[in-house]
């Protein structure tokens, strides 16, 4: 069983006002539980090193949660009776919005890889190829062949989450073998 600790008091400020909590405060195995004193109010200080949920009522009009070193106040939203904790997503690799390109390759050499666009789109996230003739195709690395690469049937197409830095290479036993691309960043 994991570590469990649970608070069941009427008033906040009769644990987090008192400078002596952390004399009181041990985990299951022992471990002292610290606390931080932020503008004269005591917190208990939590890390969550494996990923659980954590849920946390809100209560009170003074109630709040601060994130990293403790001094950053993050801001909530109500709905009803519900409050929510805002969350910016900043970066989020599933996500695409600065750029798109489109583009056409015929294979030049049956039997030989060739890349499946000539030049990435910087910044890549998202790429998809489509097969757009009349046989199949297989993708894969530089060395890709019809022995170890990823089959893509006559009118179906493969969505990769392939950065701008990895080369994506095509191979058909058709030389004119048309694809179709669609890069997003």
């Amino acid at each position: 069983m994991k570590d469990q600790l649970i608070f069941d008091v009427t008033s906040a400020d009769t644990i987090l006002d008192s400078d002596s909590v952390g004399a009181f405060l041990r985990s299951a195995d022992g471990t002292l539980i610290t606390h931080t004193d932020v503008g004269g109010k005591m917190s208990l200080d939590v890390r969550v090193s494996e990923g659980i949920n954590v849920e946390v009522d809100l209560s009170h009009v003074d109630d709040s949660i601060r994130l990293g070193d403790g001094t950053d106040l993050t801001t909530t939203t109500t709905i009803g009776s519900d409050v929510g904790l805002d969350v910016n997503v900043i970066g989020s690799p599933a996500l695409s919005n600065i750029a798109i390109l489109a583009g056409v390759d015929t294979l030049a050499v049956a039997g030989v890889a060739e890349k499946v666009v000539a030049a990435n789109l910087a910044g890549r996230k998202h790429l998809m190829i489509y097969n757009n003739d009349n046989r199949k195709m297989w993708i894969g690395g530089s060395g890709v062949d019809k022995d170890n690469g990823f089959p893509v049937s006559p009118g179906s197409y493969i969505e990769l989450k392939a950065g701008a830095s990895v080369d994506v290479y095509y191979d058909s036993l058709k030389a004119g073998h048309e694809i179709r691309t669609l890069e997003m960043s």
